[in-house]
């Protein structure tokens, strides 16, 4: 019977460079990105409407989703946070 490897024997590396350990830290840029998410589900229709704006307005779904939460936080009378910390999406014009 054959001897069975660990998953760190498994681990994908390129020629020449040593295995990759699975005790390895996370990188200092994910530790200082304190963001949370939520998963939001629209009917189809809704999505591919929210998809036609993006493309109209060479930018990302995501980046239309955090303008309205931010949109949300001043109808509220909040300041708006959202956008703060994260990359603009807006694709640049060609």
């Amino acid at each position: 019977m054959a001897k069975q490897g660990t998953l760190s024997d498994a681990a994908v590396t390129t020629p020449g460079s040593p295995p990759v350990a699975a005790t390895e830290a996370v990188p200092e840029t994910k530790k200082l990105d304190n963001r949370k998410g939520q998963t939001l589900r629209l009917s189809a229709a809704a999505w591919r409407q929210l998809k036609l704006i993006a493309m109209d307005e060479n930018t990302s779904v995501h980046q239309i989703l955090v303008d309205a939460v931010d949109e949300a936080f001043r109808k509220r009378g909040k300041p708006p946070i959202a956008t703060e910390g994260q990359p603009d999406r807006r694709k640049p014009q060609s």
